[in-house]
């Protein structure tokens, strides 16, 4: 098949969404999956169904990513596979009759050279979203890409997506429910509301008003003075927003370019290949947490488990693969991750137990309660002036 010739990803682009795409639940998508997905819609035109196969640079797409580091063939093939996987979904969330859709985003992702030598990452679209993709004249929004590309959470995106659809409007009103499905949060993730303010709605309206171009407030609905079961919000453009940075800033392309060139034979050795996850040849990579998104060679995992034991090991494995998906934040090294955690934390206990050994509280030996920190003159007047009503009390009794 004809490689695509690479389109530039520009700041300024358009990303033009449909409503019900928008409307749609979203399976687990990460943040830096959002963003691929937003740079895609950037560069095609919906109006011409034809760009549905849309390549650009890779280099590009490692930035797009959004770690700092360079990255290897074997991580960046892994979100690939990631985001193949990736679907949306509507029907039957709150109504059993209502018919349920499962919608694949993509069909294809090559990773090849041009014919210039340059490597190209390639998507195409999945037949089944081509009417969400394409084709569309009404109810629709569009904003610019460098709105998202800066925002650091996958809430913060999908909370903007959210209510940038409804800003001619001012003002939209959710069921929080449904809110939490198009965010794509776990069934379990945030269920007390006061939960859900501090960590999805203060978050994101922080992010917002700092990173894009809409800012919002909101307020609980209840039926009544029932229980709140919505949430209304009100949305205003950002006239404090500070003029976004250039795209090449974001992405900070020139600084990486020279690296990837200078490390380009390293970079495509490949030392960990992604098949190996499937049995295939090299160093066996083991998809580990809840979410299996922890991703540990066999022998990164026997020498974890060596200093620091089996337990402790697999409790923070399962915290960094919550965190990750929660966050929608990756890492390059996920070893490094653990170990650091894992060191800081025992650092921690240690400093800890140390402090709490110098300070220790006397504690009674019958019962093994803390003694309080008693003022004994005070509780000696307190005596004095109780003896002196006493006695008082009897010369009166005489008298």
């Amino acid at each position: 098949m004809k490689t695509i010739p690479p389109k530039p990803i520009n700041e300024n682009s358009w990303v033009f969404k449909c409503n019900k795409l928008n409307e749609m639940y979203l399976t687990h998508m990460t943040l830096q999956e959002l963003r691929i997905f937003s740079v895609y819609l950037s560069l095609i035109d919906k109006d011409d169904e034809s760009t549905r196969r849309m390549g650009f640079s890779l280099k590009e797409f490692s930035r797009v990513i959004g770690e700092s580091k360079q990255q290897s063939m074997e991580y960046i093939k892994h979100v690939i596979v990631q985001l193949s996987s990736r679907y949306v979904s509507y029907g039957m969330q709150d109504d059993e009759e209502e018919p349920f859709r499962l919608c694949p985003l993509f069909i294809q992702f090559d990773i090849e050279k041009d014919e210039y030598g340059e490597w190209l990452v390639t998507l195409d679209a999945n037949e089944r979203a081509i009417p969400l993709l394409f084709g569309f004249q009404r109810e629709y929004f569009k904003y610019k890409l460098w709105n998202v590309m800066q925002l650091r959470g996958k809430n913060h995106v999908r909370m903007y997506e959210i209510l940038k659809q409804y800003e001619k409007l001012g003002r939209r009103i959710i069921q929080i429910d449904k809110l939490r499905g198009m965010l794509g949060l776990e069934s379990g993730e945030y269920k007390v509301l006061s939960d859900f303010k501090k960590r999805v709605l203060e978050p994101c309206r922080e992010a917002l008003a700092k990173y894009t171009d809409i800012t919002f407030n909101y307020e609980g609905h209840s039926k009544r003075g029932r229980k709140i079961y919505a949430i209304e919000f009100t949305i205003s453009q950002n006239k404090d927003f500070i003029d976004q940075l250039r795209l090449e800033e974001i992405l900070d392309l020139d600084a990486i370019n020279k690296k990837m060139d200078e490390a380009e034979p390293l970079l495509w050795e490949d030392p960990y290949p992604v098949e190996a996850v499937d049995g295939g040849e090299g160093e066996d990579l083991i998809k580990t947490g809840h979410f299996e998104n922890v991703i540990l060679t066999n022998k990164e995992l026997d020498k974890l488990t060596d200093m620091y034991g089996k337990e402790r090991v697999d409790q923070y494995i399962n915290k960094l693969s919550t965190y990750m998906e929660s966050t929608g934040k990756e890492y390059v090294k996920h070893v490094a991750v653990l170990m650091q955690w894992l060191d800081d934390d025992q650092d921690k206990a240690k400093n800890e137990a140390s402090g709490a050994k110098q300070n220790k509280v006397k504690q009674n030996r019958f019962v093994n309660f803390n003694q309080r920190d008693n003022d004994y003159a005070k509780f000696e007047l307190l005596e004095r002036e109780f003896l002196k009503q006493k006695l008082e009390g009897k010369q009166d009794k005489t008298e």
